[in-house]
């Protein structure tokens, strides 16, 4: 209790408490935003944001809704990274890797709050599962990662329907120390939320770095050759005639068909 005094004494929280496995689950105070700790964690290493912004709170809370929640999660405990992959050997050890982090420190979901509660999120590419099925695509120019995985073990999670905020620190112990049971993972917990909050408390960052002057770009324009008049509206032009826009189309679906493409923007 001694040291959940210190995390109560915060700011940014109204109320604390320890789950059985140990986590740890802090309430924000009301008015806190996902976008002002979002600005303030700007320059935090892994920075993570996955943000729903709803229009409105009714749109928020409406059944099935997509735009409910949001989370918030920097400094992450460890980064699976690959390469293009070049074999599926290759394309499936790190997806085993996660597999067996996850199952190392699984903890039962803390009930009445947002999903995302801590695990792996980042970057799973498509041609990573193209690898994964042997379909070993070309390399990519610039070389580009298939796969950036980070495992967060805390998370600033917002419930827009409810309007209110959580900190989740769940105290996962580091690839090949010991957990330490609920006890260990307690102090891990209460470590782990104070230094984000330290970092909360720090200035806002800037968020982009503009230059002192940008022009603007300007619109393409579609050059006279290649416009097809649209009948019955004046002034607009589409790129394509109906009949050659039609084979483009024929040539997706037998792109699909084939196996070679799965989706294309015409």
């Amino acid at each position: 209790m001694t040291m959940l005094s210190g995390l109560r004494g915060s700011g940014w929280l109204t109320a604390c408490w320890t789950t059985a496995s140990g986590g740890l689950v802090a309430t924000l105070r009301p008015g806190v935003s996902a976008v002002e700790c979002f600005g303030r964690l700007a320059k935090a290493p892994g920075l993570l944001f996955l943000d729903s912004s709803p229009a409105s709170q009714p749109l928020a809370a409406a059944a099935n809704s997509l735009s409910r929640f949001s989370f918030l999660a920097a400094d992450p405990l460890e980064t699976i990274r690959c390469e293009q992959p070049a074999s599926p050997e290759d394309a499936r050890g790190p997806l085993d890797d996660v597999a067996s982090r996850l199952a190392a420190i699984a903890t039962p979901t803390i009930p009445g709050l947002p999903p995302f509660q801590g695990g792996y999120a980042g970057l799973l590419s498509y041609d990573h599962g193209l690898a994964v099925m042997g379909l070993v695509p070309p390399a990519a120019s610039p070389a580009t990662p298939s796969l950036v995985l980070s495992l967060y073990d805390v998370v600033l999670a917002f419930d827009h329907a409810r309007e209110s905020g959580w900190l989740i620190s769940q105290g996962f112990s580091a690839a090949g120390q010991a957990d330490g049971g609920p006890l260990g993972r307690q102090a891990r917990a209460i470590a782990r939320a104070e230094s984000l909050l330290s970092r909360l408390d720090g200035p806002p960052g800037r968020l982009v770095e503009q230059p002192a002057s940008r022009p603007l770009a300007r619109p393409a324009v579609v050059p006279a050759a290649q416009r097809v008049p649209l009948p019955g509206h004046a002034g607009i032009h589409a790129t394509h005639t109906a009949s050659d826009y039609g084979q483009m189309v024929a040539d997706a679906v037998e792109l699909i068909r084939r196996g070679d493409i799965f989706q294309v923007n015409l």
